[in-house]
């Protein structure tokens, strides 16, 4: 009635000590109202709850429970009671049990697992918030468990446990195992049985069929097939075969009418190909040729004398210009091993007196009255271009040879091995090997590229590879003499049939050019860091080693164009030392400037963000920029100036507020807006300082207007 609202009562003991129970309470206001008329109560005991738990079934051995987030038992389907009776000073009094302290050796183990599972990590069984499917093992024994959480709008919050041995699904699936087994035996022999009384009944009209196919097969079409099988699948078959019969012999006789056009077809095509082809007989007698052949060759006699001949015709030439001799000729090769021939390379001065090459080749027609077939394709033009090819070769390697560059061929295999195909003479000179080596190693990078440079080299080669754009690249190289030399290398590559990569390309020598490169870089530098102490000293107060007036004016225009981009707070803290004149005239200047060093550094050693800034704004005065800093922020970091400004305990025994050296301070802050100047921010610290003065010193005051 308190909470105005629905309520769980935890799990608690009745009375009389027999039994616990939970309660749950509603309370009932009338709808006009609003006035309490009463509270509805409902209440159930765990015996009656454990009772109705065992009454399920999970499984042949499974188990079913209940706990609280704590690990106490709710309930379970075993005939164990959740809770125990124990004596107590003479009364009975009920204890609950913890799940992992259950009777039922089942539920110990499930809820054991849990335990270690999820109270080794923080909040325990407090972390299952979704069904969870699990398994463990006692001994050889699989487990399954299964954890649903059970939560309502009246606080209720148990977690219901499944656990179920592996054994219980096993026992079904062996039974079923055994009947499968014996089923498939008794199917199998009732197969067997069926399978030779059929082939029995069909064996018969199937053997007629057999015999009047072998008929067919030796041209006797007038064996027809008794069709008149009580199977009416073996009765269609056989009329089938009638009518396949019947057809064979009407296309038999269609091919032969096709043969007789193809034998045309031929004839034309044999008469108009653009290659000469001739058929010889047994003997190597051209007894037959295209025109193509007899244009060349002449009818037929020079032919002829080609195959037949026992001395060498001058008028045939060897591919290296010499007369060739019998046994190569295509033919004779065919005709003596009774294979095919491909591909003989022959000059045959032509009957118009014209020396022309042919590939000829040569293949044995397996009839009686034939030898073989020859195929004369003209590649007089092809043998030209390789004349021109070779001379060009020739000039190429003539220039290759004088060049001061290294003209190379590199190769990238398609399993990523690389080797050089071609390496000019200046490859020698530049690597300290010799070109023979250098095409016999394969990955020569690894011997003489420099360490620090080959993965730069293999990613820039990489990127040529994917891209199939050129290569160009500068890297060192350790020569077998153990010179350093620079390189840099061109190359433009090429995808070629097999998968493989070319890079035509040519590499040089630019030692020379990286020294006079490494010399002016250290130049360079040495000015760069010239002009780095430089910057640093111009912006550096002599004095006591801290940003200048100068360095401030700089940073606080930055800052303020910077924070007004950013809409956030800047602040700045102005400060002198008290009495400080004092100071010098009592004390020296010399004391006067170790003073202001100690303050300054102290200060500075305070800052603890790279934009901060304490600069020395003037003779005792000093400013601190603050950038996204509010002012709360800025009163911190002045109590914290005080403070250790104090701590340094420098004597000073003539000042009017302290015995040690102490500072006034102004706090100023505000939103930079670029229509405003920032150095009305530093009036504004310069006039809170003023007024920290006023008010007796030793002490920070904010600006305020």
């Amino acid at each position: 009635m308190q909470a105005h609202k629905p309520l769980r009562v935890p799990i608690f003991a009745v009375s009389d000590n027999s039994d616990f129970s939970f309660n749950s309470s509603y309370p009932i206001y009338a709808p006009e109202t609003g006035q309490l008329l009463g509270v509805f109560s409902a209440a159930s005991d765990l015996s009656f709850f454990h009772k109705f738990m065992t009454e399920l079934e999970i499984g042949k051995t499974g188990r079913v429970f209940i706990v609280e987030r704590n690990g106490l038992l709710v309930g379970d389907s075993t005939k164990n009671l959740p809770f125990v009776k124990i004596q107590k000073d003479g009364k009975t009094i009920l204890q609950r049990l913890k799940a992992t302290d259950s009777r039922d050796r089942l539920i110990q183990l499930a809820s054991t697992y849990l335990s270690n599972k999820f109270n080794r990590l923080e909040n325990g069984l407090e972390q299952i918030q979704t069904t969870l499917q699990l398994e463990f093992w006692e001994g050889s024994d699989r487990h399954f468990l299964e954890v649903v959480p059970y939560r309502d709008d009246l606080g209720l919050d148990w977690l219901i446990v499944f656990v179920v041995p592996e054994s219980d699904f096993m026992f079904k699936v062996q039974d079923n195992i055994y009947w499968t087994v014996f089923l498939c035996g008794m199917t199998l022999i009732l197969s067997i049985g069926l399978g030779i009384l059929v082939a029995r009944w069909i064996s018969q009209p199937i053997l007629r069929l057999s015999l009047a196919s072998d008929a067919l097969a030796q041209g006797i079409w007038q064996v027809p097939v008794q069709a008149d099988s009580a199977i009416a699948e073996i009765k269609a078959l056989s009329q089938s075969f009638n009518q396949m019969s019947a057809q064979v012999q009407q296309s038999f006789d269609r091919v032969e009418v096709a043969l007789k056009e193809s034998q045309e077809k031929y004839k034309v095509l044999y008469q108009i190909l653009p290659i000469g082809i001739s058929i010889t007989d047994k003997e190597g007698r051209i007894i037959e040729s295209n025109i193509i052949s007899e244009r060349f060759l002449g009818i037929p006699n020079s032919v002829q004398s080609t195959c037949q001949q026992s001395e060498i015709n001058p008028n045939i030439i060897s591919p290296d210009g010499s007369p060739m001799p019998i046994e190569e000729y295509a033919c004779v090769k065919a005709l003596r091993s009774q294979s095919s021939v491909y591909d003989v390379e022959m000059g045959i001065v032509c009957v118009d007196g014209i020396l022309r090459w042919f590939s000829v080749s040569a293949t044995p027609i397996h009839l009686a009255q034939y030898g073989v077939v020859l195929v004369l394709v003209d590649i007089s033009d092809r043998k030209r271009a390789e004349a021109q090819l070779r001379e060009n070769e020739a000039r190429f390697q003539k220039i290759s040879d004088t060049s001061p560059e290294a003209i190379y061929i590199l190769i990238s295999h398609v399993d990523g091995s690389t080797n050089f195909e071609y390496a000019s003479k200046a490859s020698e000179e530049l690597l300290g090997v010799s070109v023979e080596y250098l095409k016999s190693r394969t990955n020569i990078r690894y011997e003489l590229f420099h360490p620090d440079d080959l993965v730069g080299y293999e990613r820039a080669m990489a990127d040529s590879l994917k891209t199939l754009q050129p290569f160009c690249h500068e890297w060192r190289i350790i020569t077998p003499q153990g010179q350093i030399k620079w390189l840099k290398s061109q190359a433009c590559p090429e995808q070629r049939d097999n998968g493989d990569i070319a890079w035509y390309g040519f590499a040089i020598d630019i030692s020379d050019r990286k020294k006079s490169e490494i010399t002016l870089a250290l130049a360079e530098s040495s000015l760069r860091q010239a002009n780095q102490e430089l910057e640093r000293l111009v912006n550096l107060d002599g004095l006591t080693q801290i940003a200048n007036r100068r360095c401030f004016n700089e940073r606080i225009v930055h800052e303020w164009q910077r924070l007004h981009r950013e809409q956030q707070p800047l602040s700045l803290l102005m400060f002198d030392v008290d009495y400080f004149k004092r100071y010098n005239d009592h004390y020296g200047h010399q004391m006067g400037d170790t003073c202001l060093v100690k303050i300054a550094q102290a200060v500075n050693h305070l800052m603890c963000r790279p934009a901060d800034l304490v600069a020395r704004y003037g003779g005792e005065e000093f400013i601190v920029i603050l950038p996204n800093t509010d002012l709360d922020g800025a009163i911190a970091v002045a109590d914290r100036i005080h403070i250790e400004i104090q701590n340094l305990q420098i004597p000073h025994q003539y000042s009017d507020v302290s015995d040690v050296v102490s500072v006034s301070l102004g706090i100023a802050c505000d939103i930079p807006n670029i229509e405003r100047s920032p150095y009305v921010l530093i009036n504004q610290s310069d006039q809170a300082l003023y007024y920290a003065k006023q008010k007796g010193r030793n002490q920070s005051v904010i600006f305020a207007e």
